[in-house]
Parts: C-alpha cells; structure tokens; sequence
C-alpha cells in the first residue's frame, strides 16, 4: 500500500498472516510472501521514502530477534522506518506460537515493551507474565528514542503512545 503525505511520501508493508480460502485450503496473496522487514530495508536502501509496517503481527515473532531486526532496519534506512503493530484477526495462527487467544492482546503489548527496552536502554531488561529478557545489551536505533510505534488498536495505554 503506498501513501502519499504532504512532507514525505510512505510506504506501508502488511506483516502477512495465513489465510484460508471457503474450501478451508490455505491461500496467500503475493505481498504476503515477502517479509515485510527484507522488502522495507530494500526499498529504503533504493529511495528515500518513509517506509513502515501497517500491521506488524508482533505476537507471532520472538521479540529478542524483531526488535534487532527493526533497528537494523531503522538505522539503514537513516531513522526513516515506522512500526504500525496489530494484533492480528487470525486467532488460530497466534495460538500456533504458543500461547491462547486469550492473552493476545497482552502478549503483544508486553512484546512491544520489551523491545523498546532494547532499543532505549544501556543495558535491558524486561520480565512480563508472558515474555522476559534478561540484562542484554541495546541496539540503539537512528530515531530518539526508537522508531515510532503506532497500534492498529489504538488506546493510550498503549507502550508506542505519544502524550499529546
């Protein structure tokens, strides 16, 4: 999907779920191949768009390996990287990564909160009810503090919330 913006032009990549079509035969679009953060360092490496996740599926990723993933990211593409995070409408495809449906939405909370310990801390450290990480170095990204995170749930609680 790509977006215009009146200072900086975007482009969004979807963090691509599994899909089942009305024969209940798995089905992918295209863009559902790629991985979203491969396609996004190479266009930021090729252009100097603004580029980001519009649905990142962070409760389907080990934290530890995303959160280095997205600052190496961020750093190659100067700061200009931004992380759009859902939790995704495939219940069946999060329970596949161990855990039930019914801490989604905590999970991926608390994977956005250990991972921006990593990227805004000397030293890192993070023990939720559902991930932990214990003292690890940082990898510090281009943006102060880390790259911008946005929910596709918006609330104010949530770890990526700017106060107004």
């Amino acid at each position: 999907m790509v977006a215009g913006d009146v200072e900086r032009d975007l482009l969004l990549v979807g963090d691509g779920s599994r899909d089942r079509d009305k024969s209940g035969t798995e089905a992918m679009l295209l863009v559902s191949v790629w991985d979203p953060y491969i396609a996004l360092t190479t266009v930021a490496a090729r252009t100097d768009l603004l580029v980001g996740t519009c649905v990142a599926l962070v409760g389907q990723h080990d934290p530890i390996s995303l959160a280095k993933v997205i600052a190496t990211l961020n750093v190659l593409s100067g700061g200009r990287f931004v992380l759009g995070v859902g939790h995704g409408w495939n219940r069946e495809e999060f329970e596949d990564h161990r855990y039930s449906r019914e801490v989604l939405r905590d999970v991926v909370r608390e994977k956005v909160q250990l991972m921006r310990e990593l990227w805004t801390k000397d030293v890192a450290t993070f023990e939720g009810e559902h991930v932990r990480i214990s003292p690890s170095c940082s990898w510090r990204t281009s943006r102060a503090p880390c790259p911008p995170v946005a929910s596709a749930a918006w609330r104010r609680d949530w770890p990526g919330a700017r106060s107004s």
